[in-house]
């Protein structure tokens, strides 16, 4: 025979069950027996905002097996119907069976008896109850669609979109993402009861121009509607949402980094899809402005013989955490074999960040291109400091460029304008790139994959016009056509490849 509870027993589960009504993560700690991890619970917390009314754009992505649709689409409409009974809530996902596994999962939770318990109220009606469409006791519901199916005469207080990719198949089709984005607007946006209806969109990045990169450029363009966005990659990189160091796991205790990293390097997995699936970033090989093996790799431990070194500048305003990045890229011209000049990128900077670092560091880079990281200042070295310094002269960079000269160094102000916006600028330089002029640094041992700052570089530019920062293209830009315009390095398709040399050659090390 169980005894009976003590009174504190009692009034821990009292206060449980008040925590579990008002708090989806409390909710789900309470039905599931299971604690939420901290990057689920940044999940719950977003999904109560839109209960709430306080969000009505939300976006959530994280990699496969993270618990997304644990959290959004099994037990967030079962507190919120629970909650709000006569309200009516649609759910899609890629296929009708997905959607329907979604829907009894709700359906169960909802009957269980710790729901009953927190919500006495809550049921699901005898009169509709199948697992596509199921009505609540106050006359609310849930209903079951998919891509592709007409749900014309229902209406959601809340729309909600789990998986609507359903593969890589239908990542790497065109006509699939056209058809995808002509239901989600056709249809899908039509369900809801007024403007201001909340729309969750759950899933993992397939592609650079998925739903969820259409909706991110429409936004970027001014047409689009404006989203809160929950993007948890599986290796933490900067600037964290959950404030993980740089390279930490996202759900250590179920993929730890060690699980992680075989999964990276597993031979079937590739770079791009590793990027999308699992980082949230997806980039592109081909299909942009720039295509990725265009780009040359330097497969050799001894650096070229260097020349002639450029730097480029492109700074911003602000530091916040929305705010565009300050970024530099320096270059170094080198004949290659057949006396004919070539560019390799030395070094990158770029960080957000006030006046005073943007300043030093600008000062630092124009002493040696390799004192790039602000917490670890080099000894300047002989044969690293730039010969030309191009800031582009708005903005503070005009202030920069004063600053510069107050210090001793002689900065070059580039008016971007003059050679048209941005895209029109990257797509001058794009013949050096394609021409095989264009060289990025390789990673010892091997040498078969670029460096760390190159490859980041790379995706930026790969990406490009598409990518969230486009500022590493930008001081890409600055320097090939300063370099192209002054002849320094030409396009060998054309008739005639002028040389250039300059007194003393250079050994750069990067």
């Amino acid at each position: 025979m169980s005894a009976e509870p003590t009174y504190e027993e009692l009034l821990k589960e009292l206060l449980f069950r008040e925590e579990a009504i008002q708090s989806l993560s409390k909710y789900i700690h309470y039905v599931s027996g299971l604690e939420p991890p901290p990057h689920m619970k940044l999940v719950c917390d977003a999904l109560e905002a839109v209960a709430e009314g306080r969000i009505k754009r939300l976006m959530i992505s994280m990699p496969p097996g993270s618990g997304k649709s644990h959290v959004a689409s099994h037990y967030f409409p079962a507190w919120y119907l629970s909650k709000y009974p006569t309200h009516h809530l649609i759910a899609a996902g890629h296929k009708q069976e997905l959607s329907d596994s979604f829907g009894l999962k709700v359906r169960g939770a909802i009957r269980s008896d710790e729901n009953m318990r927190l919500f006495p109220q809550a049921g699901i009606s005898n009169e509709k109850s199948g697992a596509s469409e199921w009505m609540t006791l106050e006359g609310g519901g849930y209903i079951a669609t998919a891509v592709g199916a007409n749900i014309t005469g229902r209406r959601g207080h809340i729309l909600m979109g789990d998986d609507l990719l359903s593969g890589v198949e239908a990542a790497e089709s065109k006509s699939h993402k056209e058809k995808l984005w002509s239901w989600f607007g056709a249809d899908f946006m039509t369900r809801r009861r007024s403007a201001d209806t909340p729309i969750i969109l759950i899933g993992t990045r397939w592609a650079i121009d998925d739903h969820f990169g259409k909706l991110d450029q429409a936004e970027r363009d001014g047409v689009g509607d404006k989203w809160h966005r929950i993007s948890l990659p599986a290796i933490a990189k900067e600037n964290d949402p959950l404030g993980r160091k740089e390279g930490e796991a996202l759900w250590p205790e179920q993929f730890p980094i060690e699980e992680l990293k075989k999964i990276e390097t597993h031979p079937a997995m590739t770079r791009r899809m590793w990027h999308a699936l699992y980082q949230q970033s997806p980039i592109v090989d081909t299909g942009g402005i720039m295509d990725r093996r265009w780009f040359k790799l330097w497969r050799q431990p001894d650096p070229p013989k260097i020349k002639y070194v450029i730097q480029a500048w492109d700074t911003a305003l602000t530091a916040t955490k929305t705010s565009a990045y300050s970024a530099s890229s320096t270059w170094g011209v080198f004949d290659d074999d057949e006396g004919i000049p070539n560019v390799i990128l030395l070094s990158t900077w770029r960080d957000r960040v006030e006046w005073p670092i943007l300043r030093r560091m600008a000062q630092r880079m124009a002493t040696d291109y390799r004192d790039d990281a602000y917490n670890m200042p080099v000894k300047p070295k002989a044969g690293r400091k730039p010969d030309t310094v191009l800031v582009e002269s708005k903005a503070n960079g005009q202030m920069l460029i004063r600053d510069l000269a107050r210090a001793g160094i002689i900065a070059t102000p580039w008016n971007p304008d003059k050679y048209g916006d941005k895209i029109a600028r990257v797509r001058l330089v794009t013949d050096l790139i394609e021409n095989g002029r264009v060289w990025l640094p390789g990673q010892p041992p091997s040498y078969d994959i670029p460096r760390k700052f190159a490859e980041e570089f790379l995706d930026q530019c790969v990406a490009f016009p598409a990518s969230d920062s486009r500022d590493m293209v930008d001081t890409m830009s600055m320097a090939l056509m300063r370099l192209k315009v002054s002849g320094w390095v030409v396009n060998t398709d054309d008739p005639t490849v002028p040389t250039y040399d300059t007194p003393v050659e250079r050994a750069a090390f990067y």
